[in-house]
């Protein structure tokens, strides 16, 4: 009789029956649990009377019964207990139903008697499926506990395996499950910790985050052991190996006696002594790699890259030998070997892989401006092979900065100029509704005319402004006041719409004094304040003041603007004038020769780039005469005080008449919105460029002072030195006089602070681009902006900022930032605070725009608010809408040719709605970015003042001062461009692409990656930062929110809601989601209704790509559960890093399109034919328009067509679409139904298609007429063919498992494959048999026919035929997804060639036949086979070859 154990032995060494045991218990205990969570208390005890029940034989009917009676109790049951338990888990649903028909009653104990179950639709009782499965918690908890327990298991293990090999040396050795190893590891077992292991490996194993987890936690513990071990050892080997070679090559040891340079000796000693960096490499690869292989348990569960079938890596000799051998000795050897080849690949190349980046990264980080410079050559290729990952790309930083700062000053600038000119409408507006007399009495080119005179009247003053001289404006003089008071209340304004005209005027005014001053003040002017103002008014009056008509109404094909006969003859007088007065002796007046002068310059007049106003080319004389041309521009007769001057004697423009006939012949006019707008830009353009210049020599005299290499020289010779490592592209400019930079004021008025200084060829023509990108002359030219860059332009625009389904979607998924940067960690009313400023400061002011309306006009704050930002580029910078605006201005290269006037000539309402669409985009970007804005600056100021109220020290032990405001918002400003998608900070090539025929959106890729790894850095160095910490954390708990726990708690959810299990999920990605499509993508699985869905989150979601490669790698491994963890990782992370290329090395849409039909015959990428090249002409070309059409649409026209259709009840290409599910899709969590008997029917049909193929493989090369050399060709070819036709069979069984998991019963799997004819079939998956390829009579017909008539030998002779009926015996045991059990080498013969032993025959044709497989001209014109075809296909075959 067996003693009886306590419970202490049963825990420290349980029986298998008690083990048993107590996980039975625990599996009831965890299904319970999952019951009770997901369904109620109340349900719990429904089921477990139900599970009682059903133990004791009772049917159906009695089931219901007593499930019926205790449902009543439970409800009605008063006692507090039940009442508290139903309160704390009231389940998902209020009832439990029987009558639900999204299960089917499959619990086996119910159909042991005749009635079990009979009516029951409900699983009842203690299910045995839903409830067992391992959750995504539980896995990865018990990989954490495996992962652990292996650890000191795999020291124990790495040791004994050692000693079973000595044993074997010694001759003791003994058979593999008598060694002491594999003991040790069944002794192991039976413990409880070993139990635990086994179970928490279990679960661990249920998921492929569960299996990467253990691993990973394995090599944490095995390294953690390496560092305390085999890494200190190889780096003590490393450095006496070190000492000892020095000591050889030296010849010299040191002596310590009687040394008088003993002091110098010791010196050696301990530089010898110290460890260098290939000492300590040393011991992180070698050691590193070697002590965790060593140590991880079982590096066969892991793999290693030579495990992996490829072409790439069948040369790698780290392979694992996973055959288990008889003796102990072989077996130790075998899994040591194991382990040195995974330790070794972790030395080579895995940690020289993963730590070199790291290394790499760091030292870009941490690299100036001169690494380009570094007498390193290895600081020199990192900075060279970098230079696309950077924003500066190859400009300086302080280059770089400095740009961004250009463009917010322009930005900004525009921002004020459209806030002037609402003032003025809103004023004139008012004036319209309170005065009838307005719209009668005068047109409005006239009041614009008179309300831009006056603003342009009155010139500044100079005056000393807190004892410094200043351009001042003081108002407006007197007599304009007064002569513009007339002008405006003759038209019946009042005494109050006259001062707030005036009001804006001079607020507009006092703007432009003031950016003057910043200007003048940058210490580049040339002249004194007083004759900087006069020129710099004449330079407002002349040439900003002024419109011409034949630029702004002429600009498309339709000329607007046609100059009356009269004023054509009144500058025709002028002309003829002109000519006679310069005739010389002898010389006669052509009459009509003025005439055709005014012709040539109405068509050739050009608009001046400083003055703005029109110069043309005329001649002296007359157009006959060969006498020189000259180059007349009409600003030349206007004095900055506005007063007429004459040209010179024999000039053309004589009088004021003279002039003004000049003028009105090119149709001057003035508008005030122009000339404000023409101001700001001007004054605006001007200082924002003497700042970037200005910024760029204060950052190379800083290099300088800092002993760094600067940004420009002094002289020649200096760069020179200066930049010793250079290229053709980046050598010193050539110019003896050196930089002359662009800048629209007159030489004699400005110098750049950079004119005459040297620098690279490179970053000179980044001086003089400043804010603009450069273009090449391909892209230039017309050909290629129309055939590439309008339609690529396009095509970009329709499928974002002309998508309304797009335009939600941005606004909803840019919200991310705010989880991903922490600032959704705030107080929940300063979130509201937050986004209601961020709404009063965007830009479009759409419900201003409709309705004119003051009221609904940003608040001035808001204004000033939005203006910081611009200026501090945080801003007007949304990378996809700014994209699309960089391709229209790349495609409006020159204004006058014929892209633009295509452009110009488009309907005013036309450029309204995309110049809406495109500021929407923009605004929608911006909310967010201001919120964030507002949110950093918040915890900023927060974490400052807890500080100091904390008394907090500085990480250098200082104490912490409170920032002023500014420095508070400019440091937010900083952490938001470096945290958010910006397109100011997209690198130059990246850029670039957007002109070329490739890529699509990689600004926005390229910016996700730059603002994810901007965030960690940011994180890390604030989570050190003693005042800043808990931002850094926060900012650390956002990202993995983002990261991880939204796209996982959003999968397990709706999992969880939809009762849908994780093989059921797999059966959706194996039956709809291969070939490519959404793989690694987060997929939501939902179950409505009766049918399943599925909503792609990667589509809406902000961060998709970076977490795309790391999904792709876990659905990868969850796919492939039998491979090696490590090859499924790896060809996991290669198909996603892939995939994340495809913007910017991928087609764009329209080159697809257009390589769909031109290049690719037809075919789209994916194979889909979009015609049929055999129809008519006229349905080639509707189908490839149709097509075409489509990739250009807009990307919500097909939503609103499935919208549409689901609103009106009609199917779309044999689908039905629900209302809900496509207004799901305005935030990109749309419901994608899924007809699981429809996709089954077309994955029969693809079986078919590849079965045809692989048929075809077997005559590859044996049926086109030549001889065949190889006489095992065709039977090589005959198994591959087979080898392939199993893994279509495979295949075949996953979609049919898939169905089947998917709630298709068989009789709706059996009734598909009987549509397309394939009941056979049909069984053969069920039964998970294989049908190989067999020898037809038409395949020996055609072989014989084929000899007789080119007299060559017959391959599939009788020898051959006996071969194959012996491959085809041993493939018809063959079952599925089994190894393939056909072995090439048993077949192949040792006979020679035939083509050794081939007859000799005469008049053989020249040209060898074509191939009846492939000649089109050999088919059949009644069937559309070949006529080897016809012989060797089955009937079924015939049919889907004719199609194909």
């Amino acid at each position: 009789m067996a003693e009886d154990r306590n419970l202490l032995q049963k825990i420290i060494k349980p029986t298998d029956e008690e083990s048993d045991k107590l996980q039975g218990i625990k599996d009831v205990g965890d299904k319970s649990m999952r019951i009770l969570r997901d369904e109620g208390y109340i349900n719990l005890q429904l089921r477990i009377i139900a599970e009682k029940a059903l133990q004791d034989g009772a049917s159906s009917k009695d089931i219901k019964r007593k499930m019926s009676e205790a449902r009543q109790k439970f409800i009605n049951d008063p006692s507090p207990m039940v009442r508290t338990l139903n309160f704390l888990y009231p389940g998902k649903g209020s009832r439990f139903k029987l009558e639900d028909e999204k299960r089917e009653f499959d619990y086996e104990k119910q159909q042991d008697s005749k009635d079990k179950g009979k009516g029951i639709t409900e699983q009842v009782g203690i299910p045995s499926d839903k409830y067992n499965e391992t959750t995504l918690s539980e896995s990865l908890a018990g990989a954490s506990v495996s992962g652990l327990i292996k650890i000191p298991k795999g020291v124990v293990n790495f040791g004994l395996l050692i000693t079973d090999l000595a044993r074997q040396a010694l001759g003791k050795d003994v058979k593999v499950d008598e060694g002491l190893a594999e003991q040790f590891n069944k002794a192991f077992e039976n413990t409880i910790v070993g139990k635990i292991e086994k179970q928490a490996e279990k679960d661990a194993f249920e998921t492929a985050s569960g299996r990467i987890t253990q691993a990973v936690v394995q090599l944490i513990g095995a390294t953690r052991i390496a560092q305390k071990t085999a890494i200190p050892a190889v780096e003590k080997i490393s450095q006496k190996a070190r000492q000892l070679v020095k000591s050889i090559k030296s010849k010299k040891y040191v002596k310590t006696t009687n040394n008088k340079t003993l002091s110098k000796a010791k010196d050696k000693i301990d530089n010898l002594n110290k460890k260098s960096r290939f000492d300590k490499w040393a011991g992180i690869t070698v050691g590193g790699g070697l002590g965790v292989g060593a140590v991880v348990m079982k590096a066969e569960d892991i793999g290693t890259i030579g495990d992996i079938k490829s072409d790439y890596t069948d040369w790698l000799p780290t392979d694992l030998d996973r055959d288990r051998k008889e003796m102990a000795g072989d077996d130790a050897y075998r899994q040591l070997i194991n382990k040195f080849k995974f330790g070794a690949e972790l030395a080579v190349p895995i940690i020289p892989v993963v730590v070199a980046p790291f290394k790499i990264t760091r030292r870009i980080m941490n690299a100036s401006d001169d690494m380009a410079q570094s007498a390193s050559k290895i600081d020199r290729a990192i900075e060279k092979s970098t230079r696309f990952t950077r924003s500066r790309s190859d400009k300086p930083r302080a280059v770089f900065e400095a740009t961004q700062k250009l463009e917010g000053i322009k930005s900004s600038s525009a921002l004020i100029a459209k806030d002037f000119i609402r003032n003025i409408d809103d004023s004139l507006r008012k004036m319209s509704i309170n005065t009838k007399k307005v719209n009668q009495s005068i047109e409005p080119e006239v009041l614009s005319r008179t309300i831009a005179d006056f603003m342009m009247t009155t010139k500044d003053a100079v005056k000393k402004i807190k004892g410094k001289n200043k351009i001042a404006f003081e108002g407006f003089n007197k007599e304009a006041v007064k002569t513009f008071s007339e002008s405006m209340k003759k038209i019946g304004a009042t005494k109050d719409d006259v001062s707030n005209l005036i009001d804006n005027a001079t607020t507009f005014r006092n703007k432009v004094a003031k950016m003057k001053n910043t200007l003048f003040e940058g210490g580049n002017i040339n002249t004194g304040l007083k004759d900087f103002n006069d020129l710099m008014f004449e330079r407002g009056y002349k040439y900003l003041a002024n419109d011409y008509k034949i630029f702004d109404k002429n600009m498309g094909f339709v000329h607007k603007f046609k100059p009356t006969n009269e004023l054509r003859k009144d500058v025709a007088r002028i002309f003829e004038r002109n000519a006679k007065a310069n005739l010389q002796r002898g010389e006669q007046y052509i009459p009509g020769t003025a005439e055709i002068q005014v012709d040539n310059i109405l068509k050739n007049v050009s608009k001046n780039p400083i003055t703005k106003t029109p110069q043309f080319t005329y001649s002296v004389k007359n157009v006959l005469s060969d006498a020189q041309t000259q180059v007349k521009n009409i600003a030349d007769n206007i004095t900055g005080a506005g007063k007429f001057k004459a040209d010179g004697k024999g000039g053309l423009i004589q009088t004021k008449s003279d002039l003004a006939a000049f003028r009105n012949l090119f149709g001057e006019y003035k508008d005030y919105a122009n000339v404000v707008t023409k101001t700001m830009a001007d004054m605006a353009s001007i200082v924002g460029r003497d700042q970037f210049y200005n910024a760029i020599k204060a950052g190379s005299d800083a290099l300088v002072k800092q002993g760094k290499i600067p940004i420009v020289t002094k002289t020649y010779n200096e760069a020179l030195v200066k930049f010793p490592y250079r290229t053709p592209k980046t050598d010193i400019i050539p110019d003896p006089k050196g930089l002359k930079l662009p800048n629209s004021l007159a030489e004699e008025l400005y110098t750049s602070p950079l004119d005459g200084m040297f620098t690279k060829k490179n970053w000179a023509e980044a001086f003089k681009l400043g804010d603009e990108v450069a273009g090449s002359p391909i892209t230039q030219s017309l050909a290629y902006r129309m055939l590439v860059l309008i339609p690529k332009g396009l095509t970009n625009a329709a499928k974002t900022v002309f998508g309304p389904f797009t335009h939600t979607r941005n606004l909803t998924t840019a919200a991310a930032t705010t989880i991903h940067s922490g600032n959704i960690f705030i107080p929940p009313q300063k979130i509201l605070e937050f986004m209601n400023k961020s709404i009063k400061a965007i830009q479009p002011q759409l419900m201003y725009r409709a309705t004119k309306n003051p009221k609904y006009r940003n608040a001035p704050e808001g204004n000033e608010l939005y203006k910081f930002l611009l200026e501090e580029g945080v801003t007007n910078q949304s990378v996809r809408g700014r994209e699309n605006l960089g391709l229209f201005q790349d495609v409006m290269v020159k204004e006058g040719d014929f892209i633009s006037k295509v452009f110009n000539s488009t309907s005013k309402r036309l450029k309204t709605i995309s110049g809406l669409a495109q500021d929407l985009y923009i605004a929608e970007d911006d909310l967010f970015r201001i919120y964030n804005f507002l949110a950093e600056g918040y915890k900023l100021e927060t974490a400052y003042k807890s500080a100091i109220k904390n008394s907090v020290k500085n990480l250098d032990g200082s104490v912490v001062k409170l920032p002023t405001d500014l420095e508070i918002m400019k440091e937010a400003a900083r952490i938001v461009r470096l945290t958010v998608p910006n397109y100011a900070y997209v690198n130059d090539l990246i850029k670039n692409l957007r002109k070329s025929p490739l890529g699509a959106f990689a600004s926005f890729k390229s910016e996700i990656y730059r603002t994810a790894g901007n965030s960690a850095q940011i994180a890390l160095k604030q989570s050190r930062d003693p005042v800043l910490q808990q931002i850094g954390y926060k900012r650390m708990v956002g990202m993995a929110t983002t990261y991880a726990a939204l796209p996982v708690a959003a999968y397990e959810i709706s999992r969880a809601l939809y009762g849908i299990t994780r093989d059921q999920v797999t059966a959706i990605k194996d039956l709809f989601l291969t070939d490519g499509y959404a793989e690694g993508d987060v997929i939501l699985p939902v179950y409505e209704n009766g049918k399943y869905k599925i909503i792609n989150l990667s589509n809406g979601y902000f961060y998709d790509s970076v977490i795309r490669p790391i999904n792709t790698m876990i659905s990868n491994v969850d796919a492939n559960p039998d491979e090696p963890l490590i090859a499924g990782l790896v060809e996991g992370l290669v198909k996603g890093f892939g995939k994340e290329l495809e913007p910017f090395i991928g087609e764009s849409i329209w080159t697809q399109a257009v390589l769909d039909v031109f290049a690719r015959g037809g075919l789209d990428k994916d194979g889909r034919r979009i015609y049929n090249p055999e129809d008519h002409a006229g349905e080639i070309a509707k189908d490839i328009a149709l097509h075409v059409g489509q990739n250009l649409s807009p990307g919500s026209l097909p939503q609103f067509k499935r919208l549409i259709g689901a609103v009106m009840d009609k199917s779309i290409n044999g689908t039905k679409f629900d209302v809900s599910d496509e207004l799901l899709g305005f935030i990109g969590m749309r419901q994608v139904p899924l007809d699981v008997e429809r996709k089954l029917n077309g994955r029969i049909g693809q079986f078919l298609f590849e079965q045809s193929n692989e048929r075809r493989l077997i005559y590859d090369d044996t049926l086109s007429g030549d001889p065949v050399k190889d006489s095992d060709l065709i039977i090589r070819q005959f198994i591959f063919a087979n080898q392939r036709k199993l893994e279509s069979f495979n295949q075949m069984k996953k979609y049919y498992d898939a169905a089947r998991a998917l709630n298709m019963s068989d009789k709706k799997i059996k009734e598909e494959f009987d549509r397309r004819g394939q009941k056979s079939l049909y069984k053969l998956i069920k039964k998970n048999k294989f049908k190989p390829f067999e020898i037809t009579k038409g395949m020996e017909e055609a072989y014989e026919y084929q000899s007789k008539k080119y007299g060559i030998p017959n391959v599939l002779d009788n020898n051959t035929k006996r071969k194959i009926k012996r491959i085809i015996k041993s493939l018809k045991r063959q079952r599925l997804n089994q190894d393939f059990r056909v072995n090439e080498s048993d077949f192949i013969s040792s006979l020679p060639d035939i083509g050794t032993v081939a007859p000799q025959v005469a008049n053989l044709p020249t040209t060898p036949p074509p191939n009846p497989l492939t000649s089109k001209v050999n088919k059949s014109p009644i069937t559309n086979l070949t006529g080897t075809e016809e012989a060797l296909l089955s009937p079924t075959e015939k049919v889907i070859a004719a199609r194909t």
